[in-house]
């Protein structure tokens, strides 16, 4: 599988001009010092009471962090919206919380706060698995607990619906995706800025992710015969298959994902004249899972406090054959790329950073994100320490962080390449093999959603 793949893009758009700008660049050692985004030792949460019930207690929590993709027809493979659903597996559930498997959450809170967590509180681990060690009581309906407050960004109102033109099934196969585009037209004909946007994929058990990109009127018409060779449905774009370069990503969907307005003020840019691509992709298997039709509800403003931009990082050599060599049966192969994007990509003046992102596939093991400061300090931005394909997203910090020219963005990426650790296709587990950099391979590389310093993009 490959997932986020506007990583090939953006990688493409740094050019290889970062690489006359780097800082460092390699394999070996880690850049990053020992106690990097070290946690402090945390105070145990307090003992759960005696007499918990699913009804006041548990439900609460369930609605809270779970459901998101616990519910019927969901990405989870079961829901947990009713009692029935969770008393067959409460000792399940307990496990997976208490291990933090569930809800997934991949960032060490320790590096930044982030927005819109879908993690759980210690205290709440330990309320579901003292009420499991209870024997899972029900208790009564009439005495369920008041809702608890979810840190959600629910779009303010809906300005423009757009819909696949028609339902597409995909391609059932087996340790194999299907990456589809499919070409929506743009209802609105001067420049606006998307401010938020919600997701709805049409068939969640088959939809893996989706990314809504914006192409300009140059690019429209070439789209369009792209999209007229094929005699399904949009056009597969597995790779570099866009066949254009995007102007913006208007946002997207991961399982769990609800749907997001922008903080401070950030608008994504959608030029007059501009088409949009929904890249889906989706996760079949040996018969497919049926037809999907997603679409997106957006939110729009004529003028916002600052326009939403996008800056990479990793090292455009590891795009060249053989420029990121995981040899089979590594199982520590490690890289890392650092440099100054005010040199490529703002020239040469300073950004806030609103959201970050690591981009890995199915053999990532571990990846960090970080500002190494001019002064020699390094300051964490994203800490992923058990690394998880499926789980990936977009990270929003609580405050946005500055970046300075003389600063360097660096990315580092660990991956295990041994026998036990190789994908499942047709059936069977890969023998570990040589990789490189590919859609159906590996990367490594940072996604950033920035904006100016000052702000003012009306």
């Amino acid at each position: 599988m490959a997932r986020r793949p506007r990583t090939c893009v953006a990688f493409v758009l740094v050019s290889v001009a970062a690489s006359a700008a780097t800082g460092g660049c390699g394999v070996g050692d880690s850049l990053l010092p020992a106690d990097f985004a070290a946690c402090p030792e945390a105070e145990p949460p307090p003992e759960a009471p005696d007499g918990l019930t699913y009804w006041h207690d548990i439900k609460p929590i369930l609605d809270a962090r779970c459901t998101g993709c616990h519910v019927e027809g969901g990405h989870a493979p079961f829901a947990l919206t009713a009692y029935q659903d969770l008393a067959v597996y409460h000792d399940l559930a307990a496990d997976a919380v208490t291990a933090r498997r569930m809800p997934p959450w991949q960032p060490n809170d320790c590096c930044q706060p982030y927005r819109w967590k879908r993690s759980i509180s210690d205290e709440e681990i330990e309320l579901i698995a003292a009420w499991s060690r209870q024997g899972a009581p029900a208790g009564d309906p009439a005495d369920e607990g008041p809702p608890l407050p979810r840190d959600d960004a629910e779009l303010e109102r809906v300005d423009v619906t757009l819909r696949m033109p028609e339902p597409y099934t995909p391609v059932p196969r087996i340790g194999r995706d299907d990456v589809r585009c499919f070409l929506l037209d743009w209802p609105i004909e001067d420049e606006v800025f998307v401010r938020g946007i919600d997701v709805r994929p049409g068939n969640r058990a088959v939809v893996h992710h989706v990314i809504a990109y914006v192409a300009d009127e140059d690019d429209a018409g070439a789209l369009r015969d792209r999209d007229a060779e094929d005699d399904a449905p949009g056009w597969d774009c597995t790779g570099f298959g866009l066949d254009f370069v995007p102007t913006a990503s208007l946002g997207g969907w991961t399982p769990g994902d609800r749907s997001l307005t922008m903080p401070g003020g950030l608008g994504r840019k959608v030029p007059a004249g501009s088409v949009v691509v929904l890249n889906v992709h989706y996760s079949t298997g040996p018969t497919g899972l049926g037809p999907d039709q997603t679409e997106l509800d957006v939110m729009i403003e004529r003028e916002v406090e600052r326009e939403a931009k996008g800056v990479a990082v990793g090292n455009p050599q590891w795009l060249l054959d053989g420029g990121m060599r995981i040899a089979p049966g590594d199982p520590d192969a490690m890289f890392y790329f650092s440099y100054d994007p005010t040199t490529v990509a703002t020239r040469g003046e300073p950004f806030l950073i609103w959201a970050v992102n690591i981009h890995m596939h199915e053999l990532g093991a571990r990846g960090a994100l970080a500002i190494r400061r001019w002064s020699g300090e390094i300051e964490c931005l994203l800490d992923i320490p058990a690394w998880d394909f499926g789980w990936m997203a977009d990270y929003w910090l609580v405050e946005p962080v500055p970046f300075y020219p003389g600063d360097e963005l660096y990315v580092e990426c660990h991956f295990d390449n041994t026998a036990g650790n190789q994908k499942i296709v047709d059936g069977q587990q890969e023998e570990p093999h040589e990789l490189g950099w590919g859609t159906d391979q590996e990367m490594c590389g940072g996604i950033l959603i920035t904006s100016d310093l000052d702000g003012d993009a009306s």
